[in-house]
């Protein structure tokens, strides 16, 4: 008898320790924590807890939890959660309430809560942490009002450029067919510098012209998307090329077979358009050579646009993708100063990235890349 009194007295004295051992480990959590008896009544809770609803352990031990925010009346959500949903749950369970506290005011709570059950079923303790997410949610919030006022703003600003270019176009095309007249009718009384000046008028005014495209395919890129459908880039490369019509002296190769993809094809189209017409406008070498290639590298597909032309000095490799910026001047090689920044705007709409390897007199490799998750299949497997 004197034994099973003892060992009561050790078990008792045990369980004694373990309670004050897990009191302390609560006091050191920054979350408030709060235990609740099987009737869902405060047993214990941490300093955070008290803290953070603005109450003492007088107030709030033996007491309803669901209660806690407001003396007259109960926390509707709060209880019929703890009541019904718990009871059938035995691992830790997030759910989200929102009420107005009498002394914190108007709060989000984030509560994470295990709740231990007897082999009946029977709901023993339930612990909870609790989490103040207002000020996460009003950040949250503010920022999906911000994302929605950028994108009224991105399409008032794609109406504008499209009105814009519309309303420049009309007086150019005007400028051109005057300057034609003028070259017409005038041709007798023209010298060769007067010809001469009206061939650069009108190259001028096309290059006007090209520009407002730019400027307005450029504004239009992340705003106006067209079907996703499977597009073959052997295809696309293939009726690229025989686009550009590239002169005699240069060579443009594929160097193996290219990958089907989904995506909206003009776009995919503008980029290779763009990287091989640059390929051979800067063409120095009496026999030009452009190699196309692609491989597959950390879930992306690489593409390679690799010339034997000019070169590009390494201080104008980030400058080169910025938008009306050109290397040459302008009398020298005709440009908007849109293309690359097209590219490079493309290929990060579609979550790739664009870069150029490349030294002044021995080529230029332009890269980009595209993620394999859009492709549909390599068309060699």
């Amino acid at each position: 008898m004197d034994v099973a009194v003892t060992e009561h007295a050790q078990l008792k004295h045990a369980l004694q320790e373990a309670r004050e051992y897990a009191e302390a480990i609560m006091q050191t959590v920054r979350e408030p924590l709060v235990v609740l008896d099987g009737d869902l009544k405060i047993i214990s809770a941490n300093r955070s807890f008290y803290e953070a609803f603005e109450v003492t352990p007088e107030q709030t031990e033996g007491q309803l939890l669901y209660r806690l925010g407001d003396r007259q009346g109960d926390i509707p959500n709060l209880r019929e959660l703890l009541e019904k949903i718990l009871p059938e749950k035995t691992t830790f369970e997030s759910f989200q309430i929102e009420h107005d506290f009498p002394t914190i005011g108007h709060r989000i709570m984030l509560l994470n809560a295990r709740q231990l059950q007897s082999k009946q079923g029977k709901p023993l303790m339930t612990l909870l942490a609790i989490e103040d997410i207002t000020g996460r949610k009003q950040i949250e919030e503010r920022q999906a009002e911000l994302l929605q006022e950028v994108e009224n703003v991105n399409h008032k600003l794609n109406d504008f450029a499209y009105i814009v270019s519309h309303e420049l176009k009309a007086p150019l095309r005007g400028i051109r067919t005057l300057v034609e007249w003028i070259a017409t009718d005038y041709a007798d009384k023209l010298d060769e510098k007067g010809k001469e000046q009206m061939n650069l008028l009108s190259d001028q005014v096309v290059r006007m012209h090209n520009l407002i495209d730019g400027i307005l395919h450029y504004s239009r890129v992340e705003h106006i998307r067209g079907e996703q459908t499977r597009v073959d880039l052997n295809k696309v490369v293939q009726n690229v090329i025989e686009m550009l019509k590239p002169p005699e002296n240069v060579v443009i190769e594929v160097e193996n077979e290219l990958p089907t993809v989904l995506c909206e094809q003009t776009r995919i189209m503008q980029v290779f358009q763009n990287l091989l017409s640059n390929a051979v406008k800067y063409m120095d070498k009496p026999q030009g050579q452009i190699k196309i290639g692609c491989i597959e590298e950390n879930g992306f597909w690489k593409f390679s646009v690799a010339d034997n032309g000019s070169g590009i000095e390494e201080k104008d490799f980030e400058r080169i993708f910025q938008i009306f910026q050109t290397l040459p001047a302008h009398d020298k090689l005709e440009g908007t100063g849109i293309g690359l920044s097209l590219v490079k705007k493309i290929v990060e709409t579609y979550g790739g990235r664009v870069w150029v390897e490349s030294e002044p007199a021995s080529g230029s490799t332009f890269f980009f890349t595209f993620p394999r998750s859009l492709s549909v299949v390599k068309n060699d497997t």
